[in-house]
């Protein structure tokens, strides 16, 4: 199980360990979260492999992330480009694979097929067979999408619904 004093967020050029306290909202996410269009997202910078992020998403009520658009995508690299710091350009797990069958990419959670790309040239490879799990990789300056060994261990972006209606809470 992942502690909350485990999930580091970085704010815009600073390192802060957060407590995330389910009575503070952020718009219509929990706090430390991130809104944009209806959906919530949060930067977990913290070297995971890709089962092992899917978990501690869970544990958060989310997904690794699901990129429906161009506008998402945009969002996300602005996201980790404004969290992150200068020229670290870390890799990024989000919800894209073919585990199931080779070549057909879909969204873990969601199960739905890609119907947005943003594949780097010559992507998705393969390479060595092994490569089933999909990341946001820095390419010559922009983040494109990139197929990876799902064993690697990097950071990655946890999504969940947003809601008007926080409930009740504690």
């Amino acid at each position: 199980m992942v502690e909350l004093t485990d999930v580091v967020f970085f704010g815009p050029r600073t390192t802060s360990t957060v407590l995330l306290n389910p009575n503070s909202l952020n718009g219509s996410c929990r706090s430390p979260m991130v809104e944009f269009q209806a959906s919530c997202y949060l930067y977990v910078h913290q070297s995971e492999d890709f089962v092992s992020a899917m978990e501690v998403c869970r544990e958060f009520d989310g997904y690794l992330v699901e990129i429906q658009s161009s506008a998402e995508d945009t969002f996300l690299v602005s996201l980790i480009n404004n969290v992150t710091a200068p020229g670290s350009n870390p890799d990024v797990w989000t919800g894209g694979n073919d585990m199931f069958s080779e070549g057909h990419w879909t969204w873990l959670n969601s199960g739905i097929k890609f119907t947005y790309t943003n594949w780097y040239p010559g992507n998705p490879s393969n390479s060595w067979g092994q490569e089933n799990c999909m990341q946001l990789h820095f390419f010559g300056g922009v983040y494109k999408w990139n197929d990876r060994d799902c064993l690697h261990k990097t950071y990655f972006i946890c999504e969940s619904e947003s809601s008007t209606d926080p409930g009740v809470i504690g």
